[in-house]
């Protein structure tokens, strides 16, 4: 898709900064949380991710996120600057690093009809989540309710209101911004780097008014009946991680059989790792 996909559509192979790592060498690293990898000539923070697929003693990184979008993240400042003497190509897969957690006071999320840049909080990702619509992923040092109120500032919007929901004691914070039934921005923060999926509230946004229903659901970050939001796994095709995984429950164990029930994997490739390590969450053990 490096020549026919959309911007929106490429980023959201890799919606965050991610350094995935085999949860054999992650001690003391908590998958979801973010991590320093840094070598001999410079570092960058991403969201880490255990992933089986990657060989042992090895972190994956992708290289395009850049000062635009993700300025802590740039994993090529800290790419061994060895060259190819006749392409120029750098050194991409021999850099020695070490991998150190990175601690931050809380995680969250910003959705919004306008970006608003990459110097929200100590760590921030920005990409365009769908037409119209940018998604900021956040981790900040300051105290949860300090950020909260500093972000609703800068997202509000002339005869908007918000809807919010917060527990101070357990530092979770959640604002939606609407106008006329319409929604505007959102704003999850919370202490743990696991919040609700992004793609039903990414959709709600094409939405000319917030329904009744949404709206009660909106600060929970799910529909209220049916199933939760399931993070979208196979981009080229639209295939969540549900869809996938009611796949393997029905008999699709291999990667081949998921493609040929749902076409997840069958475009570019990139998810295949994904689908392989949902594969060995979902294996059901042989009878004795």
């Amino acid at each position: 898709m490096t020549r026919t996909g959309a911007v929106p559509r490429l980023m959201a192979h890799s919606p965050e900064p991610v350094a995935a790592i085999n949860p054999a060498d992650a001690a003391g690293l908590t998958d979801g949380g973010l991590a320093r990898v840094a070598s001999a000539w410079g570092s960058a923070v991403l969201r880490l991710r255990h992933d089986p697929a990657v060989a042992r003693g090895a972190v994956f990184v992708p290289m395009h996120w850049t000062d635009r979008f993700a300025p802590a993240a740039r994993i090529n400042a800290a790419v061994n600057p060895a060259v190819d003497p006749h392409s120029g190509q750098p050194e991409l897969k021999h850099t020695p690093v070490r991998v150190e957690p990175v601690g931050m006071a809380w995680h969250g999320f910003a959705l919004a009809r306008r970006p608003l840049g990459t110097a929200l909080a100590n760590w921030t990702a920005l990409l365009p989540a769908a037409d119209g619509v940018w998604r900021h992923e956040l981790g900040g040092l300051e105290a949860p309710a300090e950020a909260f109120a500093r972000l609703r500032v800068l997202l509000e919007e002339p005869d908007a209101a918000w809807v919010v929901l917060e527990d101070p004691a357990a530092g979770l914070h959640r604002a939606a911004l609407l106008r006329d039934g319409r929604l505007l921005a959102c704003l999850f923060l919370d202490p743990a780097p696991a919040l609700p999926a992004r793609d039903w509230l990414v959709g709600l946004f094409a939405d000319a008014r917030i329904g009744s229903d949404a709206r009660r659901a909106l600060l929970a970050g799910a529909p209220a009946d049916g199933p939760a939001p399931s993070p979208t796994i196979c981009v080229c095709h639209g295939i969540a991680a549900a869809g996938i995984c009611r796949a393997i429950a029905a008999g699709a164990d291999t990667l081949a059989l998921v493609g040929e029930a749902t076409r997840a994997g069958t475009g570019c490739g990139s998810c295949k790792p994904e689908i392989a390590a949902l594969l060995v969450a979902q294996r059901i053990p042989e009878p004795a």
